[in-house]
């Protein structure tokens, strides 16, 4: 669990930076990463099949199996405007008026709102020559998060006292999740609340011959 908090942000006003202070925009408030090795206890001089063959033992004894996995929580979203109605000396970027929930009606999977990833209907434009009410960055409202997992299959294979050769396999992103980009969040054109992009690559395997000598 943490917080990451800044006041420095795509500010409105730079007469009043207080306002701005909220969730970074790397914030992620939660995120677990866990590693874990095994020597496969199969194989000649292992706890299972130690008489086994050697060609029976080039096959299935010896392995390692590794693993690297992270889950997090998505980044805070921020909001923006198409359509500027503030025309001050020292205004950044204006941001949408927040008048409903923007989880109102919202619930099930990403894959089944990418067209409707938050209730759009709560945001409104600003008067003219007002500033926006919606936070700099909204720690109610995330991009997507993260479910990855990766798996690596290694064996040394001595063929001489001094000549091995090293066999790694590998799977990055195993379980082949995808891991959805930010939704547009510019509110006044077609896509606002959108996802249109993947953040991730899908599934790749990656084979490495190595020979030690």
């Amino acid at each position: 669990m943490a917080k990451n908090l800044t006041d420095i942000q795509p500010y409105q006003n730079t007469y009043n930076r207080s306002v701005e202070r909220g969730p970074a925009a790397f914030d992620v408030p939660q995120r677990v990463t866990t590693t874990m090795t095994w020597d496969v206890p199969i194989g000649r001089g292992r706890a299972v099949g130690q008489q086994m063959s050697k060609a029976f033992d080039a096959v299935i004894g010896g392995w390692n199996v590794a693993m690297f996995n992270t889950f997090q929580s998505g980044f805070p979203l921020s909001f923006g405007l198409n359509q500027n109605t503030l025309f001050l000396a020292g205004a950044g970027g204006q941001r949408p008026n927040v008048v409903g929930d923007p989880n109102a009606g919202i619930s099930g999977r990403v894959q089944d709102r990418l067209l409707r990833y938050f209730n759009t209907a709560a945001f409104a434009q600003p008067a003219n020559f007002t500033f926006g009410n919606a936070p700099a960055r909204a720690s109610w409202l995330r991009n997507p998060g993260m479910n990855n997992w990766n798996l690596t299959l290694t064996k040394t294979f001595a063929l001489t006292e001094r000549l091995k050769v090293n066999l790694r396999g590998s799977s990055f992103n195993l379980m082949n999740h995808a891991v959805f980009g930010g939704p547009n969040t510019t509110f006044g054109v077609a896509q606002f609340g959108q996802v249109t992009s993947q953040a991730n690559i899908s599934r790749q395997h990656e084979v490495v011959l190595r020979v030690i000598f």
